[in-house]
């Protein structure tokens, strides 16, 4: 059985003839204006001797004459060259403008020899051999010409041509030099005449935009001068093939951080992370604005010492803490102190027993850095002061990721001395290394991943680090830099009542007497 056609087909089937009919009259038409454009005469046509204005042959045409089309068609090509001849000529009079008598004439090689225009030109040109000669006066016949003129259009052109033959005109003591590149009949080099150009126009004057301080620039000298002095007295050359491999047990190893009132729960929260996963290992505590109140507080735990930092001789500069600039010299006095040293940033603590891993990394050059890549380039976050202090490659420091610090493995090994610390504790010394003059912490515009330009900001000691660690290790940041799976950041947690204590007499506590004479100097 048949299926009988619905009235939604029948639809559809009007619409397909509709587009299938209006395609086909579509083609038709663009093959026929293809033809009627680009088909040249065949022996078909010329045998028939007729086309019409549709290029399709029909009986009613009128017959075509061949040979006056073609005269046509050759009159139109050379009317095309012509004109672009003259736009040629036209830009060269731009740059030469006594080529415009040239370019007049270009107008006359197809006038009719009774012409009024072509007789001008013969007359103009008769004039022109007059003057070559040397037998015209420019002025006499100038006049002449203005007063024979028929019209003042006339008068005006022939006033033009008296004045650029003037100019034109050969002189006997012409002493003018051709242009650079002249090649006689081809006319002038234009490049050539281009940098003569350049080369006798007028240099613009160098303007300082913004005024050298002086004095600032040869303090700068003075101070870096006293920096290189520092640095070279704290050399000390090794051999690299013996320190490949630090030994130490991990016992061995103090814990150190810096802590004061307003990081009292975090320094609190790090002492009982280091005394549950290492009971046995030293805690340092370098005082940063310990009341007198919290100093007794950590007297009475066990194992933990407070280390004396000396902030009064410290220099002006690295009284500031908010900069973050004591960093250097806790590191170099927790080294000093204990030889072994693991330091970690306050407010963070140790949340798992995993420390196995940093230590053994640690002892292939004398450190690890545990922390993270940012986005960034150090370029980008370092004044460019610092460079004259510290020298590196800016180039290669565009290429790497800055880093931040969150826990340091170090060892008061003899290349950690003279390739990191004798650099790093110098620059922090000197203000104008550490925090050169105008520099700040807040940057102009917003980083994005992979950015390479200098954002008008310092990171002060951790642009340092970031620069001295990279151009040890030969710019390649996976021979020191750890991702950071040990520690978190303090989470408020209350510890105070998880605390071991130890009586004083044990020796759990710190200096007190010492420490106790040390807050009342400061």
């Amino acid at each position: 059985m048949k299926k009988a056609v619905t009235p939604k087909k029948l639809v559809h089937y009007v619409i397909l003839f509709t587009v299938g009919w209006f395609s086909y009259r579509f083609y038709a038409s663009y093959q026929k204006s293809t033809e009627d454009t680009f088909r040249p005469y065949g022996p078909r046509d010329l045998r028939r001797g007729r086309h019409d204005d549709r290029g399709e042959h029909s009986e009613d045409a009128e017959p075509v004459d061949l040979e006056k089309r073609l005269q046509e068609i050759q009159k139109e090509i050379d009317r095309q060259k012509h004109l672009r001849s003259q736009q040629h000529h036209k830009d060269e009079n731009i740059r030469h403008p006594g080529e415009q008598d040239k370019v007049e004439d270009e107008g006359f090689d197809d006038a009719d020899p009774g012409d009024e225009k072509y007789q001008r030109k013969g007359a103009w040109e008769a004039e022109e051999n007059e003057e070559e000669r040397g037998n015209r006066n420019p002025l006499g016949d100038a006049k002449k010409d203005l007063k024979d003129a028929d019209s003042d259009d006339e008068r005006v052109d022939r006033m033009v041509r008296w004045k650029q033959g003037r100019d034109d005109a050969p002189r006997g003591d012409d002493e003018r030099k051709p242009l650079v590149g002249d090649k006689g009949k081809d006319g002038p080099d234009f490049e050539d005449d281009a940098r003569l150009k350049k080369k006798d126009a007028p240099k613009e004057e160098f303007q300082v935009e913004q005024e050298v301080d002086w004095e600032l620039e040869e303090e700068l000298q003075r101070r870096r001068k006293k920096y290189l002095e520092q640095v070279a007295e704290r050399a000390e050359p090794y051999n690299p093939e013996d320190y490949k491999n630090v030994h130490e047990a991990d016992d061995h190893l103090a814990f150190v951080t810096a802590g004061s009132d307003r990081t009292w729960g975090g320094l609190l929260q790090f002492i009982h992370s280091i005394q549950y996963f290492y009971p046995d290992s030293d805690i340092g505590i370098f005082d940063l604005g310990l009341s007198r109140e919290h100093l007794e507080k950590l007297k009475s735990i066990c194992r933990v010492k407070i280390m004396l930092t000396f902030i009064k001789f410290w220099p002006e500069h690295l009284k500031d803490f908010s900069k973050n600039l004591w960093r250097p010299m806790v590191w170099q006095m927790g080294l000093s102190t204990y030889g072994h040293v693991v330091y970690v940033e306050p407010e963070r603590f140790l949340y798992a027993k995993n420390m196995k891993h940093y230590i053994e990394h640690s002892r292939r050059s004398g450190i690890t850095v545990v922390g993270k890549k940012l986005q960034y380039s150090p370029f980008v976050v370092t004044h460019p002061e610092m460079y004259h202090f510290l020298n590196v490659d800016t180039r290669k420091l565009q290429r790497v990721s800055m880093f931040d610090v969150t826990m340091l493995v170090m060892h008061n090994s003899q290349p950690v001395r003279h390739e990191l610390m004798r650099h790093l504790v110098s620059c922090t010394l000197e203000e104008y290394c550490i925090a050169p003059p105008g520099s700040r912490a807040k940057c102009d515009h917003r980083f994005y991943a992979g950015s390479k330009k200098y954002a008008n900001c310092h990171r002060y000691e951790m642009s340092a680090i970031n620069i001295l660690l990279n151009k040890w290790f030969g710019f390649k940041p996976e021979e020191f830099l750890v991702r950071d799976i040990a520690t978190r950041h303090y989470d408020g947690t209350d510890v105070s009542a998880k605390l071991k204590l130890c009586p004083k007499e044990g020796g759990g506590g710190g200096e007190g007497g010492h420490h106790d004479r040390h807050k009342e100097e400061i």
